[in-house]
């Protein structure tokens, strides 16, 4: 019986481009999108998801690197502004949680959370939402996960964890969740009615 659902937040319920973030850079400061992609992607990244920087430590560091003619702010909103909704997963989700409890367990940090906690509405709707920068630890370790169902007071074998990543799957997977692997493109509905509580999306 599957009582509980955990939601991805990236490419599952908002999409993102960084491209447009790193071409915004790019064009500012007047160095190479290759250059940028290398400072962005860094072991920094990882240590900013976990919740070990600041945005303004990890961003500064950036600015001073590339001598960024603009603000800091400036970065910044051109760090943030990358999202758009997926409309057709986020009405799933509105349906789903008029019936169960949803959660949501993503990577990312600080500024992207406080981004998306701004601009989408959405968000309410969920019972708990597991951000790596507030735990200090990301998909897929098996401890992320086992926070989530503690906090929703549900346990593996009774819900579901989607996400676009495959390899995100693997500390869930391993703990007994049903899981849903949704690259772009593939849709949500579908998959969902593979399990017998989810007939009245088809």
């Amino acid at each position: 019986m599957i009582r509980t659902v955990f939601f991805d937040l990236g490419k599952v319920l908002v999409d993102f481009n960084l491209d447009i973030c790193l071409r915004k850079i790019s064009q500012t400061s007047g160095r190479d999108i290759e250059e940028l992609k290398g400072l962005l992607f860094s072991p920094r990244m990882n240590e900013f998801e976990r919740g070990l920087l600041t945005g303004a430590e990890f961003l500064g560091e950036i600015h001073e690197a590339i001598q960024y003619p603009d603000s800091l702010e400036d970065m910044t909103l051109a760090f943030n502004d990358i999202f758009e909704l997926m409309p057709d997963n986020v009405s799933i989700l509105e349906t789903i949680s008029k019936r169960m409890p949803v959660g949501l367990i993503s990577n990312t940090n600080h500024l992207h959370a406080e981004f998306v906690e701004a601009n989408y509405s959405f968000l309410s709707l969920f019972a708990r939402r597991i951000y790596s920068q507030e735990t200090g630890m990301r998909k897929p370790e098996a401890a992320i996960f086992e926070i989530a169902c503690q906090a929703l007071n549900t346990v593996p074998s009774e819900s579901i964890f989607i996400d676009d990543l495959a390899t995100n799957l693997e500390g869930a997977t391993a703990l007994g969740f049903h899981t849903i692997h949704l690259p772009p493109g593939r849709d949500l509905a579908r998959e969902l009615i593979r399990f017998p509580e989810f007939q009245f999306l088809a």
